[in-house]
């Protein structure tokens, strides 16, 4: 068993005791032993193909995932044609589905187990400007966020709502096909199940035809 010198005795073997002592746990070069760190508990389990790794928490994002988008948008087929006023987002098209706790069907997102929810949201607001207009004489302007509703209870926006804001007068002339990106994410805390949640689109577009195209939605279960 390697020990330290003692004070006041062992003459003339200080230097082989401190060395053995020392080389229980160091290298020649000084650095420490892995087998020393390991013993200490201060180095995690075994990663990929053997490399060592400090072990931290065990993450709390759960396997429930959805990612659910529209067909991509085309000048023939826009994705969804959106009227004056409040719109509820389709999602029609599944990318990834994973978990039993998050459903998506169309327009209708059910949260099924209690828990923390991110949703992510992203599209491109369209609208068409007519030959007849001079520049200026259209705006592009809608507001997005979700709303939700539980049981028998009335509807209810998801605060902070909206989630996005957007104001622009039509800078070109008649004719253009003029849009805007939006992208949001929202985290929300389901205390009641099975809760229902939507995207609403509140287009104030002037007179003219408009749409929302590549909408995708994605929602995580974090706990």
């Amino acid at each position: 068993m390697s020990r330290l010198p003692v004070p006041g005795s062992d003459d003339g073997n200080w230097g082989d005791l401190l060395n053995d002592f020392l080389h229980a746990s160091h290298n020649s070069d000084g650095t420490l032993k892995t087998s020393a760190v390991n013993a200490s508990g201060g180095q995690g389990p075994a990663g990929p193909a053997g490399a060592q790794g400090v072990a931290g928490p065990a993450g709390s994002v759960t396997d429930n995932v959805a990612s659910y988008y529209t067909a991509n948008f085309s000048s023939g087929n826009p994705s969804q044609t959106i009227n004056s006023g409040v719109n509820i987002i389709n999602f029609d098209t599944q990318n990834v589905q994973k978990g039993s706790n998050i459903s998506v069907s169309g327009t209708t997102i059910t949260i099924w187990e209690t828990g923390t929810y991110l949703f992510s949201i992203s599209g491109i607001v369209q609208m068409y400007t007519y030959e007849t207009n001079d520049v200026g004489d259209q705006r592009l302007a809608f507001t997005l966020g979700l709303r939700q509703e539980q049981g028998e209870r009335p509807w209810s926006n998801v605060q902070p709502y909206p989630l996005a804001e957007h104001y622009s007068q039509v800078a070109l002339g008649g004719g253009t096909v003029y849009g805007q990106t939006v992208t949001v994410s929202q985290m929300v805390k389901v205390t009641d199940t099975p809760m229902i949640f939507n995207v609403l689109l509140n287009n104030q577009n002037s007179e003219s035809p408009s749409w929302i195209s590549n909408q995708t939605l994605n929602v995580v279960q974090l706990d």
